[in-house]
């Protein structure tokens, strides 16, 4: 992972999958060879706990690396305080569902960005959730495409992007769209 981190370039950043033995040595390496996160499954079963998951987190925080997050956001409603003490937070594909949207919009009023991804896996109203979190944190959202989208209902389709640029208009549209991802992954 080192050696392709590394080979990728400057335009390019890499995020690694967290593991809960994973010493600061090796967070450390991972950070000076450019991988600029890791990333914690609560959705897939990887990681159980939100507080296990927060304080993994800030150990990375202080490795250079920040905090990916893969669940029903739901699920971390009890740590929303610790999440929100990390310096940098992603929850991935808006939250998942619609119970979990409130602990998004908190999240992100505290600072996290919330990737606008996997519009075919999520259980909730994708434009009314990106409305409201637009409204509470106007540069929360970061757009990335899910590919290959192998376990969503319905796979990215460049109609996310024009749905995207419809709710949010061209502004806010552009930050999710480059912008605010370029300046939260370090790139260039």
């Amino acid at each position: 992972l080192l050696r392709a981190a590394a080979a990728l370039g400057p335009r390019f950043v890499v995020v690694a999958q967290a593991d809960a033995g994973m010493e600061e040595a090796t967070m450390v390496a991972l950070a000076a060879a450019r991988v600029r996160g890791l990333r914690y499954s609560l959705y897939r079963g990887q990681w159980a706990e939100p507080h296990a998951v927060a304080a993994h987190a800030a150990r990375a925080a202080a490795c250079g690396l920040h905090a990916e997050i893969y669940a029903d956001a739901a699920v971390l409603a009890p740590a929303v305080q610790a999440l929100s003490a990390l310096p940098r937070l992603v929850i991935d594909h808006l939250g998942m569902t619609e119970a979990g949207l409130p602990v998004v919009l908190d999240l992100a009023a505290a600072g996290a960005k919330v990737k606008a991804t996997g519009f075919g896996r999520v259980e909730l109203e994708v434009p009314a959730a990106l409305e409201r979190i637009a409204a509470r944190a106007p540069l929360a959202l970061m757009f990335a495409t899910d590919l290959p989208s192998v376990r969503a209902r319905r796979p990215f389709s460049p109609a996310d992007i024009d749905l995207l640029r419809r709710v949010l208009g061209e502004g806010l549209a552009r930050a999710a769209l480059r912008e605010t991802a370029e300046a939260f992954y370090r790139v260039g």
